[in-house]
């Protein structure tokens, strides 16, 4: 030691020295424990834990009106799920048929996409499933000619479902002689879990009544119970079942439900229930065949979806805005790690990346002007004071459009359908005669009649073929086809001179099959083009075209175009086939003097908290076509004075507004059967619409709704603004009061 050192010094010194010989014991200490006295511990911990990841669904945007009120949102449910992790396969059978057994004492519902059912003993192809028919067959590897018994033995044997070597008839059972191998292995595995001796199990019969006298050990199921846990194996492998998916067994099940299987939890090894979003509709059957449905990814679709980061436990928009709008409705799934011993009791959770919820995706429709149309039209189809002229119940379609923008207001098809319907009663819909599944409004393709005629007037006047003052005279028969051709007309309150007002007034055919000889039908379809007949008029989801009457259709067709084929063509007959949304783009085409603006039905994009993203703007489909005044005014007032002619309780008179109306009723293919059907635009400035109406099968009645649809929107719009503009007490007394 340095003799120059001081004591304090020293003393410091040896002081830190053997704080330091501490800290160094201490820590040799604690690794000796680690290492040697409980070395073999954590190393069996460390090879036997096990680290998880799952995917954390992301809640799907909302889908709202355009005054924010919900058609479409998603709320937590309770799930029964099935984790491959934790699943006996061994016992797979016997627990899926203990919780089907649960499950049918508490009425509630499982999951089921098999496209087969059982009806004591028989089984049969549900019909209007043959694509899911096709498909069950390859997935259970089986020839596309195979026949509904044939696929059931085929499941019976891939899920190894009462899986004995034995045949059963009449109650008695013989061994399967082409199975001398498995009828075997057998028989000495009774032997040995049973304790049996090899002359208690020489025949079929022994076998299994040693198999019914043990069900624990040997399960057998009925022809129901069989055909039952068919249907859930069957359903998971479609849903593609496996480590890294989990299997939804049943959606949103009740308080009672959960109790009992977690009461039962011993039974069903690898079963839980988990808390999880569901989607769900709030508008019953309002706007269905707008907003679409979501559903599984199947296999087809996984390798698509998975590139842009769909988990194969997703749910993806199918059809209508709810497909349409997928990229933003989705949102962004999190992840949580779970670590888990050998047990499988939970060590630890840990959310790694945090879900983001989907975008809420604001529609152009107004829910309580949509949903009072529904029930002005199903009224009206049901009870209504109309004409029939076919002996089935008809469909109908109405669509109403803002004028200044081109917004969708109301889209109805009837008949209707419910979601719950689509959900658990699908059969049913699609075999319905009536189609309820069907969107009249945008794929219905209908002659649209003398609701064409306001077309060939605009084109007469714009042309300079006729004004609002010279006529046409209306004699029967027409003849400047020839002696081959002489159409007539009805010469409703009219004959003689006529002027463009009075034809529009009594819907003179002879004026319009005049002006459309002389124009001729290319003419006739320029002007019908760029008033949105046989195009695409823009609506997100999607609508047919339709198709105009021309020469070229007519040739395509095989028909024969003559010089009395523009005469039809002239009032909406011929091969003259629109949509009821295409009607009523012909009416907002006048309305706005020829502006015809692309239709939409998407209005904005916002975040969860309601901040606007993307707002969809209005544009014009057809850029440069005007309607002279002249013209205008002409077709208005004619229209107005058609509208003139609806009488008592549906009368336009007392309205505050003019109101400007073409009806038709267009002929069909059958002869005895006519439609029914108007257009219709309101005169009242920023607050005008455009509606067109389609009956099927009446012979007249469809302008009686159109005061009804009026009300409703004046009613709606009123309503709708001071429900999203709320008004809150300004002071204290207001509040106290």
């Amino acid at each position: 030691m340095n003799k120059y050192l001081k004591p304090s010094s020293r003393i410091r010194i040896i002081t830190l020295a053997i704080l330091t010989l501490g800290i160094f014991s201490a820590a040799s200490v604690r690794l000796m424990q680690f290492q040697i006295v409980e070395g073999k511990q954590h190393y069996e911990e460390a090879v036997t834990k096990t680290t998880s990841t799952y995917q954390v669904q992301a809640s799907r945007g909302d889908i709202v009106d355009r005054y924010g009120r919900i058609l479409a949102t998603s709320e937590v449910a309770f799930n029964v799920v099935f984790d491959w992790s934790f699943v006996n396969r061994k016992q797979l059978n016997q627990t899926i048929h203990q919780l089907i057994g649960l499950f049918k004492q508490s009425g509630v519902a499982w999951v089921n996409e098999l496209p087969i059912d059982y009806n004591g003993g028989n089984y049969l192809f549900q019909s209007g499933k043959e694509s899911q028919i096709d498909k069950m067959k390859k997935k259970i590897v089986i020839g596309l000619y195979a026949d509904e018994q044939n696929c059931i033995d085929r499941m019976m044997e891939r899920y190894e479902i009462n899986d004995y070597p034995v045949i059963e008839e009449n109650g008695t059972y013989q061994f399967d002689e082409s199975k001398s191998k498995e009828i075997k292995e057998f028989q000495q595995q009774l032997q040995s879990t049973l304790n049996l001796s090899k002359e208690q199990t020489q025949t079929a019969q022994q076998c299994m009544e040693a198999v019914l006298a043990n069900p624990s050990k040997f399960p057998y199921y009925t022809q129901q119970e069989a055909f039952e846990i068919a249907v859930v194996r069957y359903t998971m492998e479609n849903r593609e079942f496996s480590v890294n998916n989990r299997y939804t067994f049943a959606e949103n099940i009740s308080e009672d439900t959960i109790v009992n299987i977690k009461e039962h939890g011993y039974l069903f090894p690898g079963v839980d229930v988990v808390q999880e979003t569901s989607r769900v509709y709030k508008n019953e059957d309002v706007a269905s065949h707008l907003l679409g449905f979501v559903g599984p990814i199947y296999a087809e679709e996984y390798a698509e979806l998975k590139k842009r980061g769909y988990q194969l436990n997703d749910i993806v928009g199918k059809s209508g805005v709810e497909s349409l709008m997928e990229n933003e409705l989705r949102g962004e799934n999190g992840e949580v790690k779970i670590t888990q011993n050998a047990q499988g009791d939970i060590i630890s959770t840990q959310t790694t990346v945090e879900a983001i919820a989907g975008n809420t995706v604001r529609l152009t429709i107004d829910y309580e002007f949509q949903k009072r149309i529904q029930q002005i039209v199903t009224d009206f189809m049901v009870n209504g004071n109309y004409q029939k002229t076919m002996h089935d119940s008809p469909g109908a379609a109405v669509v109403v459009l803002d004028n200044k923008s081109g917004e969708v207001l109301a889209c109805v098809s009837y008949p209707n359908y419910s979601m719950e319907q689509f959900k658990n009663d699908y059969a049913s819909l699609s075999e319905d005669p009536l189609k309820p599944m069907y969107n009249r409004a945008l794929y219905g393709l209908y002659a649209p009649g003398s609701s064409f005629k306001p077309i060939v007037g605009t084109a007469a006047i714009m042309e300079g073929l006729e004004n609002r003052n010279s006529t046409i005279y209306c004699s029967n028969p027409y003849r400047e086809f020839g002696e081959t051709y002489q159409p007539r007309c009805l010469q409703d309150h009219h004959s003689g001179s006529t002027n463009i007002l009075e034809a529009l007034h009594w819907s003179c055919n002879i004026y319009f099959y005049d002006t459309g000889r002389r124009m001729g039908i290319d003419k006739i379809n320029e002007y019908a083009t760029q008033m949105g007949l046989g195009v695409d008029t823009g609506i997100e989801i999607g609508s047919a075209k339709g198709r105009v009457a021309s020469r070229e259709l007519s040739e395509q067709l095989d028909g024969v175009w003559n010089p009395g084929s523009v005469a039809q063509a002239s009032i909406g007959q011929n091969y003259t086939q629109i949509t009821p949304i295409s009607m009523a783009c012909e009416a907002m085409t006048i309305a706005n003097k020829g502006v015809r603006y692309q239709t939409r039905l998407i209005d904005a994009v916002l975040d969860y908290e309601g901040n606007i993203l993307t707002e969809k703007e209005s544009s014009v489909a057809n850029e440069g076509f005007v309607i002279s005044d002249e013209a205008y005014e002409a077709v208005k007032d004619g229209m107005i004075l058609a509208g003139q002619k609806i009488s008592g309780a549906s009368s336009l008179r007392s309205l505050p507004y003019q109101v400007a109306v073409k009806t038709g009723t267009p002929q069909t293919v059958s002869a005895s059967r006519t439609n029914n059907d108007f257009v219709a635009f309101t005169i009242n400035g920023e607050d005008s619409i455009s509606v067109s109406c389609m009956i099927e099968g009446a012979g007249s009645g469809a302008s009686g709704l159109l005061r009804a649809i009026l009300d409703a929107y004046d009613e709606c719009k009123n309503l709708g603004i001071v429900e999203s503009n709320p008004q809150y007490p300004q002071d204290f007394d207001e509040i106290l009061s």
